[in-house]
């Protein structure tokens, strides 16, 4: 039939039964013809044509293997594209079964609603519209022509955290059950994995099929895994990959036309686009300027972004002290996984969990000497200020003692477009300082860090404090406010955080309290210190938000020069010092008489130069 018949039939103007008859057969047994009709029936052809791009990722869903994944880059309409599949078969046999597995509750009603709207709005699928006593819920939904007394509907969609357990389907989709989420850590990415296991339990065996269809949202996503137990995944990027980057399985009609000529490799100052309808080169570079590391998961669909974009910095590298002081700390604290008696240092705890990649975790120093502690050389408060739109006005207090550093606490505020000037986050940056009894201030003099200072200054004052007005500070609390500027010659900003910041990290020399790591329940991952510590490459705009990392890496740039000396030889120095004086004080006590200190060569003394840190150099 034309174009004109099948407006015809919509009219209810009457054409040939045997026409109609071919028609509507051929809808059954002719996938692409019927992924052409919907499309055009849903109106998307005037802003999104079809391309033998998303017929293919049509054919793959609809005539692939059992088990099999699709990938495709953010905003490509493979959502749509699967539940026009899923109306196919339903089309064919109403008795069918589909369970859509959603990343949450809201979206797999998203989905149940779209599938109805494609009911609705498709002339050829209204007799699937569920009739009087059949199930239609905002969740489920039966087809018009499926028996009744079913105890499965045929459309479901439920959250990958809902209950799997007791359903049964001929076809289940995964539809974006990876999320930002439910990837953050390793239990995490662990647990998801767990979960979708559930879904060989619940398939009719035999006749059951398994489709994933999805995004990358994580470094080791349960895409990559899935290839190992069976699936077959095809990748649709939304440019077509460079000739060092490595996609899953990139789809064979994509690679043809790599072989043929018909396209090119993309590369850093070339953008090829695979959905031009949809994604041309000015959405593409619009999409690229929000950070290689995002942009390479969920539009270009790398596998190998980890090796691609070296990552400097890890959470193993960190000790994580809970015992920490805000005015002293141990003479001596060390990093180790194994403490004597082959006891692991490793945190495993669940409030508490580490956000790098498989093989990272969090471990508590192998020891510290709990019996000797000093006060800190100095502490100092940094302050990254950040104007209106998603960044924070970040914060990090920092101590550095025996070559060590002691990231004490670190936060942000004014996000969500409120601007770090506000006299509320201005006062409760004061407090803090207050608190921790920090007397050095320091921010960053960007573009609008002399106005920060400026307006901060009055609202410090106001939180000084007088000798006797608090126990905690019985000689009074005041504070110096100044501003610092970073030099901009040494690369991206990117660059200047991982030279500051990897030497003393592969020194197993940071020191954090768990308050500063602890994932924010709620929170974005983005604006987790330990997401931007371990997502960190030495790339502009590597990272979404990089404000609390910026912040520890200025604080410890400005306390570099306390990790001159090494840890061990300052702490057996101050150890003989007071061992020195208090010899000192008892022969004074006995006798009247008050020696001088001793004599005695150490590393860094007048006659031995201290020796620089390679990094350092």
């Amino acid at each position: 039939m034309n174009t004109a018949q099948v407006e015809a039939m919509e009219r209810g103007q009457r054409v040939s039964n045997a026409q109609a008859v071919a028609y509507l057969s051929r809808l059954k047994t002719d996938p692409t013809f019927f992924l052409e009709e919907c499309w055009r029936e849903l109106g998307h052809t005037a802003y999104a044509p079809l391309s033998f791009v998303e017929i293919d990722m049509f054919t793959w869903l609809n005539s692939g293997p059992a088990l099999l994944g699709l990938l495709a880059g953010r905003g490509v309409g493979k959502t749509t594209i699967s539940n026009i599949d899923d109306m196919y078969w339903l089309n064919r046999d109403p008795n069918h079964q589909i369970l859509i597995c959603s990343k949450s509750a809201d979206f797999a009603k998203a989905t149940i609603y779209q599938a109805r709207q494609i009911i609705d709005e498709v002339w050829f699928l209204r007799h699937l519209a569920p009739g009087r006593g059949q199930r239609d819920t905002a969740i489920y939904f039966d087809v018009g022509g499926s028996k009744p007394g079913r105890r499965q509907p045929s459309y479901k969609a439920l959250g990958v955290d809902g209950q799997l357990e007791g359903n049964r389907a001929h076809l289940i989709k995964a539809d974006d059950v990876e999320t930002d989420l439910n990837t953050k850590t390793i239990d995490a990415r662990v647990d998801l994995h767990e979960r979708v296991k559930e879904f060989d339990a619940i398939i009719y065996p035999n006749v059951g099929r398994v489709r994933y269809i999805g995004t990358y949202h994580h470094e080791e996503s349960l895409y990559v895994k899935l290839p190992e137990e069976g699936y077959d995944f095809r990748s649709y990027p939304t440019e077509y990959p460079a000739w060092d980057e490595d996609v899953l399985n990139l789809a064979p009609c994509l690679q043809e036309r790599l072989r043929s000529g018909q396209a090119e490799h993309s590369s850093e100052e070339r953008i090829s686009p695979v959905f031009p309808d949809r994604f041309g080169e000015e959405e593409c570079a619009a999409k690229r300027a929000k950070g290689p590391r995002y942009y390479g998961m969920q539009f270009k669909l790398l596998t190998n972004i980890r090796t691609k974009f070296q990552y400097p910095l890890a959470m193993r590298d960190v000790i994580v002290f809970e015992s920490m002081r805000h005015d002293t700390a141990p003479v001596t604290i060390n990093w180790g996984r194994v403490r004597a008696g082959n006891v692991s240092t490793r945190i495993d705890d669940p409030e508490l969990p580490c956000m790098g990649f498989r093989d990272d975790a969090l471990y508590a120093p192998i020891m510290f000497d709990g019996g000797q502690w000093a006060p800190y050389g100095r502490k100092l408060m940094w302050i990254d200020p950040a104007g209106t739109g998603e960044d924070e006005t970040a914060y990090a207090v920092v101590a550095a003692m025996m070559g060590m550093f002691y990231v004490i606490d670190v936060g942000g505020f004014g996000r969500n477009g409120d601007s770090g000037f506000l006299p509320t986050v201005q006062g409760h940056l004061a407090d803090i300082a207050r608190k921790w009894g920090v007397r050095e201030i320091l921010y960053e003099d960007n573009m609008l860090g002399r106005t920060f200072g400026q307006l901060m200054e009055p609202t410090l004052r106001k939180r000084f404090l007088e000798p006797g007005q608090d126990d905690r500070y019985p000689h009074g609390w005041t504070a110096r406010l100044e501003e610092r500027h970073l030099d901009s010659r040494r690369g991206c900003k990117e660059e200047r955080i991982a030279d500051v910041l990897e030497g003393p990290f592969h020194g197993h020399r940071v020191v954090m309290h768990p308050r500063c790591i602890a994932p924010t329940p709620g929170g974005s991952y983005e604006y987790e210190l330990q997401h931007q510590i371990t997502r960190l490459i030495r790339m502009p705009k590597a990272l979404v938000h990089d404000d609390r990392l910026d912040a520890v890496a200025g604080a410890v740039h400005e306390l570099s020069g306390e990790l001159v000396q090494d840890s061990e030889v300052k702490a057996e120095r101050y150890r003989f010092e007071e061992e020195d004086a208090r010899v000192a004080r008892e022969m004074e006590k006995q006798t009247g008489y008050r020696p001088s200190p001793s004599i005695i060569a150490f590393p860094g003394g007048p006659d031995q130069p201290d020796p620089t840190p390679d990094w350092l150099s």
